[in-house]
């Protein structure tokens, strides 16, 4: 049975493929933080059984509102299954590489909201609650909220701005992110979602062709196409986010210092995220474009 009341004109949601008390701690801290929150779980492997996508069930003794999707609600959407260069029924993958899908199936859902917040499942919030966080830009009227926002190159050494020219070219202001924790417009999200649509046509031109073309990766695509549309984009105030590795619950954090974690694991996700993280000249910066 669906129980859910919208009562604010933000929601907040993580995105999670697992429940675990980790994730279900800062499922607390959020709900701490006010405005309306979910739990967006990935329902492939985990089966919870539900009568409706949005259900409120019990984890760790916490009641959860939650909103339960998989590729089924993925294929209602008609969005594509690109991961990378490559049609692919491997949901997961298909999770990882468009972050921005989320955001998609979260508004299908839950309609009526001004903003939408996303943070990744291994994000970590090391405090009693993300009110300090929020605060920050709870009157800010930016259609993108998004880590290291910055102006790219294409074909740079970030990774995801290869074998990109079959959709981006010279007359295209190219610009990178980083995903752990992003805010969106309502009015951003229907223009993202309507633009994945439209390149999903001519991509599949390109599809299995490794060599020629890649798809667009959540974090190049979100602010390139929401600049080049004449929305305003900002990034998450500086040092924010710090990226190192953190185990939950371990004495690393020995004190509170209000600031949000987010892990990187494994020599390939550290080569990519040193580009985008560790070398910007860190400012706040507000971009925009003039709207056609």
């Amino acid at each position: 049975m669906n129980t859910f009341k919208k009562t604010s004109d933000t929601l907040k949601f993580i995105s999670t493929h697992i429940i675990n008390q980790n994730v279900i701690n800062e499922y607390q801290k959020l709900l701490k933080s006010g405005d309306d929150v979910i739990l967006c779980i990935d329902n492939t492997e985990l089966k919870i059984e539900s009568d409706s996508a949005i259900c409120q069930k019990e984890f760790y003794n916490t009641k959860v509102n939650c909103f339960l999707f998989d590729i089924n609600i993925h294929k209602k959407l008609n969005l594509p299954c690109f991961y990378s260069s490559f049609e692919d029924e491997n949901f997961k993958k298909i999770m990882w590489y468009n972050g921005d899908y989320r955001f998609y199936y979260v508004k299908q859902y839950f309609p009526n909201y001004k903003y939408y917040w996303q943070l990744d499942y291994d994000v970590y919030f090391n405090g009693e609650s993300y009110s300090t966080f929020f605060e920050k830009y709870k009157n800010k009227t930016t259609d993108l909220l998004v880590c290291h926002f910055r102006g790219e190159l294409i074909n740079s050494s970030w990774c995801w701005t290869k074998k990109i020219g079959w959709i981006y070219d010279d007359s295209i202001e190219l610009y990178g992110s980083f995903f752990p924790v992003c805010r969106l417009s309502n009015q951003a999200i229907t223009y993202l979602y309507n633009k994945r649509i439209c390149h999903a046509k001519k991509f599949k031109n390109y599809v299995n062709s490794p060599n020629s073309a890649k798809w667009l990766n959540c974090e190049i695509f979100t602010p390139t196409e929401l600049v080049n549309g004449g929305f305003k984009c900002n990034t998450i105030e500086e040092k924010t986010i710090d990226l190192k590795e953190y185990y939950q619950n371990d004495k690393c954090f020995k004190s509170p210092d209000n600031k949000i974690y987010h892990p990187y694991k494994g020599e390939f996700l550290r080569y990519m995220f040193k580009i985008p993280g560790i070398k910007i000249s860190w400012k706040v910066k507000i971009r925009t474009k003039a709207r056609p």
